[in-house]
């Protein structure tokens, strides 16, 4: 109830709880309880099994860390896999750890936090095979500071070097990821001198490599493919529809058709726009139908055929 929904501590201390699992403490007999308390240590103690268990089992073995910063309701998170082959060559995924990041969040602080979490579970930084992460600055030069010989000698840093600031991020309700992810021309650069570096560098090629998340970095191509004129154009034309499809007075017609409720996209994310696109043509037909009764359902033969392309794009 606590670890798995989300519930706070003081639930089962909640009346309604009590009328249920108090009759069934009365039939265990008087040494079994539940309170705030022991529900308290109980998780500590499972999670610090959990620790020794996990430490055990990565002790000498090549890992890849797998780290993602996001803001939900306010608070933010930094989450921390860590991926290895175990001892039947199986492929195994843990997590490590999901902090919440009280500070800046610049690359330094991000190490400190990512180090701390490393020292509770026994990690070497030589142990650190890779590190997957989105293309936001400060988790890519996270990894490269992981490299340097003094990465374990850490303190939290209120310097801004360029990185995001909680302060300054544009969070969704729901949740979004931290961070100032580069432009998908920015990345492509970076990459090539990140390839440069390591090509002419005499130095010896570093354990730890930094590898850019795939999903990611199609999300931003994604991305600035729909900041084209020309889709914005469409986007913007099949938005205004959407939003008088919602009104009421459309709903009804919707609702007796049997039609589902328009969709309208949230700007940061582009699955949404997909989403609202798919659901707008299947209210072709009701559009085309009522467009010389009102105007402002109509949409150009030219541009139907547009959103088509672009579903088909996305």
């Amino acid at each position: 109830m606590v670890t798995n929904n989300g519930r706070p501590f003081c639930a089962v201390d909640d009346s309604g709880f009590r009328k249920i699992i108090n009759p069934l403490l009365v039939q265990f007999g008087p040494e079994y309880t539940i309170n705030v308390k022991n529900v308290k240590e109980n998780i500590i103690t499972k999670g610090n099994l959990i620790i020794k268990n996990i430490s055990e089992e990565v002790k000498g073995k090549l890992l890849s860390l797998k780290l993602d910063c996001v803001t939900r309701q306010n608070r933010s998170i930094l989450g921390i896999n860590v991926q290895y082959m175990d001892n039947n060559d199986e492929v195994v995924l843990k997590t490590l750890a999901m902090t919440q990041i009280d500070v800046k969040h610049t690359s330094e602080n991000l190490k400190h936090a990512v180090c701390e979490v490393l020292k509770k579970f026994n990690i070497t930084k030589n142990q650190i095979f890779s590190i997957t992460c989105d293309n936001a600055n400060n988790l890519v030069k996270l990894t490269r500071i992981l490299r340097e010989p003094d990465a374990t000698d850490y303190t939290y840093s209120e310097s801004d070097d360029g990185e995001s600031d909680m302060d300054n991020v544009n969070v969704d309700a729901n949740d979004v990821t931290d961070g100032e992810p580069d432009s998908s021309e920015e990345m492509e650069t970076q990459i090539f001198e990140d390839v440069m570096l390591e090509t002419f560098t005499p130095d010896p090629e570093p354990l730890t490599k930094c590898i850019r998340c795939s999903a990611h970095t199609v999300q931003c191509c994604v991305i600035d493919a729909l900041k084209l004129e020309s889709v914005q154009e469409i986007l913007k034309k099949v938005k205004s529809i959407v939003k008088k499809l919602r009104t009421r007075t459309f709903m009804v017609k919707l609702k007796k058709r049997g039609l589902k409720m328009p969709k309208i996209d949230i700007e940061p994310r582009w699955n949404t726009s997909y989403d609202m696109l798919v659901r707008f043509l299947e209210h072709k037909t009701f559009c085309q139908h009522r467009e010389d009764k009102y105007p402002e359902l109509k949409l150009d033969e030219c541009d139907w055929v547009a959103v088509s392309g672009i579903v088909k794009a996305l």
